[in-house]
């Protein structure tokens, strides 16, 4: 397997307005766009072979911003979609604990019992990561290879190569918007080499 730099979408207008944005999407906040510029600035010195990204587009946004060379290949991916969270899409955190209030506490708080009534569940979203990582295997073992993709979907990712169970899906470190993890695989293995990592972003 290939090494795997990762990241999230940039900052967005709906991330500051606490709505789920899933499928549907948001233009990135000024933040967001200057934190993506920082990211790609943070990468030039990285040897990229191919870059894979979701179709949403948040995530098409925080690519332009980082300004990557223009030579290396790049794949637009369905798999790496953010869940998709059905009714609960472009409502706030509040309105949605109001109108699901069951389902709402067990997906924060006990994802590992969280049943979705509309939308994807956990696992589904787990299948597609799989399918995914099958197709990197393809790629040799010396190239390194960029994801941008979404916050749920990357901590999904991370629990299963980290073989952690769902309950501690929101365990720390947080996934902020443009942070990078990179993963290396070593004898079969994932081996999580930096985790949610923002030092290329410079404190306002």
């Amino acid at each position: 397997m290939p090494t795997l730099y990762i990241t999230r979408h940039g900052e967005t207008e709906w991330n500051l307005e606490k709505r789920m944005q899933g499928w549907e999407d948001s233009p990135l906040t000024a933040k967001g766009r200057q934190n993506a510029r920082d990211l790609g600035h943070r990468l030039r010195e990285v040897q990229l072979d191919h870059l894979y990204i979701s179709p949403i587009g948040r995530v098409r946004e925080t690519v332009r911003m980082m300004d990557l060379d223009p030579a290396i290949p790049v794949t637009i991916d369905d798999r790496l979609r953010e869940m998709h969270m059905g009714t609960w899409e472009g409502r706030t955190a509040a309105e949605i604990e109001v109108a699901h209030p069951r389902a709402h506490a067990a997906f924060w708080q006990t994802p590992h019992t969280y049943i979705p009534e509309s939308g994807e569940s956990f696992d589904e979203v787990r299948e597609r990561i799989l399918s995914f990582l099958e197709r990197l295997a393809d790629h040799e073992e010396d190239e390194n290879i960029l994801i941008v993709t979404h916050g749920i979907f990357l901590n999904i990712l991370l629990t299963y190569l980290q073989r952690k169970p769902f309950a501690t899906l929101w365990d720390p470190p947080f996934i902020h918007g443009t942070s990078l993890t990179i993963v290396e695989y070593r004898d079969g293995e994932a081996v999580i080499r930096l985790e949610a990592d923002m030092s290329h972003v410079i404190a306002d």
